[in-house]
């Protein structure tokens, strides 16, 4: 069984985590770097839960920290688009 990890945890593997909060429909998974912070919800800045999916080791030349997860539309999942 997965641990699960919340907002404010130091993230352990950089990886594919998957996306839980029963307060607000958020993506459904995310890309995290090792030693940032689990990001809080945009909305309500209440603890979301993650649960790693797939480790990765990609090379990213530039790290992008996520701080908070932006709530999705009434869109149904697999449909959010990120704004330009």
């Amino acid at each position: 069984m997965t641990q699960r990890l919340f907002t404010d945890d130091t993230i352990p593997e950089t990886g594919i985590y998957s996306v839980f909060h029963s307060a607000h429909q958020l993506v459904g998974s995310v890309k995290l770097h090792c030693g940032a912070l689990f990001p809080r919800c945009s909305q309500c800045g209440d603890q979301v839960g993650f649960e790693l999916m797939l480790a990765t080791k990609v090379y990213q030349p530039m790290e992008m920290h996520i701080f908070e997860l932006p709530l999705l539309e009434d869109e149904p999942p697999g449909q959010w688009e990120p704004e330009s």
